[in-house]
């Protein structure tokens, strides 16, 4: 499974991220590689697509739940 990381490579000040393949080993990649940014996306899917099926089993209506999604997004941008 893929998982990235972030954290600092010894050494170096930049920010990284450590990606582990399963089969394949670990791979670091700067934070604006491309192949991250599909692969967090990717995550990002998966993760809504649950949402959606809870939502739907809890009976909120898309509205509802785009509304806690910017509730979401405005306590993150807080941080």
């Amino acid at each position: 499974m893929e998982r990235p990381d972030t954290g600092r490579l010894h050494g170096v000040s930049s920010i990284f991220y450590k990606i582990y393949i399963q089969g394949r080993g670990c791979y670091v990649m700067s934070r604006g590689s491309e192949l991250i940014r599909e692969q967090l996306i990717r995550r990002v899917e998966e993760h809504l697509s649950e949402a959606v099926k809870a939502a739907q089993t809890a009976g909120l209506s898309a509205e509802e739940l785009h509304q806690l999604l910017n509730l979401f997004m405005e306590e993150r941008n807080d941080d």
